[in-house]
């Protein structure tokens, strides 16, 4: 019964930490709290490192990047003596965007190239089309559009495979700006990527 207990108190922060996501957030906030006792608390793995990595997305899109780097490595070392593949490659997403934001392109695309990897291996197409996206962005941000622009069309190809199209429109908004920008320049002089924006 202490177990369940405990696994309806995770599920529910995890939904308020998705609620959360992407807003300017206090990292004191009490669920954050409360989260983190939970992650210290449960015997479950699993679920501890679950904690980890949502709290990893969380810094990252706050540009807490050293925290969100914490917290995806602890996710990570988790996830691999586990085996589990996909929350591996999330982890590797997860800290691909911490290395992009600190414009540490070499290591980021290699990250990011793992979660693709994985992900295309595991056939979870929305994660591979999350990491085809952002790969996509590291390499505009590193001023390689050729790379850029076919990490950005993967990305667009699956998210219409997956019919999710707000996510298929702004990739091809994103396709097109770089096209223009190409054509009125030569090259495309877009402003660095927001990668971990997405």
């Amino acid at each position: 019964m202490a177990y369940t207990n405990q696994f309806r108190v995770f599920s529910k922060l995890m939904k308020l930490l998705t609620k959360l996501f992407g807003v300017n957030i206090n990292p004191s906030n009490d669920a954050f709290n409360e989260c983190l006792q939970l992650a210290t608390n449960v015997e479950d793995k699993q679920l501890r490192a679950l904690t980890y990595l949502n709290m990893g997305k969380t810094m990252v899109r706050q540009k807490e990047l050293k925290p969100a780097f914490d917290y995806a490595h602890k996710a990570l070392k988790i996830f691999k003596r586990m085996n589990d593949m996909l929350n591996v490659a999330e982890a590797y997403h997860i800290i691909g965007l911490v290395h992009a934001e600190r414009s540490e392109y070499p290591e980021a695309t290699k990250l990011l190239e793992n979660s693709i990897r994985i992900n295309d291996e595991m056939d979870y197409k929305e994660g591979l089309a999350e990491a085809f996206l952002d790969c996509g962005k590291v390499h505009q941000a590193a001023s390689d559009f050729l790379q850029a622009k076919e990490r950005f069309e993967q990305a667009r190809d699956v998210y219409d495979e997956l019919h999710i199209d707000s996510k298929t429109d702004e990739v091809i908004h994103i396709i097109a700006e770089m096209n223009s920008n190409a054509g009125n320049n030569g090259v495309d002089n877009s402003a660095k990527a927001e990668v971990a924006s997405s």
